[in-house]
């Protein structure tokens, strides 16, 4: 791993490369909302996602620092659409995206 000063900057910056693993999976939370769960469409979770809503059910804060295509959005934003679930929600979406997130927001003030 390449320790690096960006320019300009005055803090250590780190760059590497790990080799391509096989994923590791966590079963979905017991307690996750059945339209959540089904809004989700995913089987299972990556454990950085499990490991994302154990923490902030734990009500801590979380970081998730992982690849691209990696799952990050729905680590997000799984405890948070499950969290609005029990306020009355009739349909549940689950975004793909930050974009889609901030789509159905809108869309929800017209």
């Amino acid at each position: 791993m390449d320790a690096t000063f960006a320019e300009g900057a005055e803090e250590l910056a780190f760059r590497g490369e790990e080799p391509a693993r096989e994923p590791r999976f966590a079963p979905l939370p017991d307690d996750l909302d059945r339209r959540v769960r089904e809004a989700a469409g995913v089987p299972r979770l990556y454990v950085h996602q499990r490991a994302a809503w154990d923490t902030a059910r734990a009500g801590a804060h979380v970081i998730v620092a992982t690849g691209t295509a990696s799952g990050k959005t729905l680590a997000f934003n799984l405890p948070v659409v499950d969290a609005l679930a029990p306020y009355g929600v009739k349909h549940i979406d689950m975004p793909a995206t930050p974009l889609r997130v901030w789509e159905a927001i809108q869309a929800g003030r017209k």
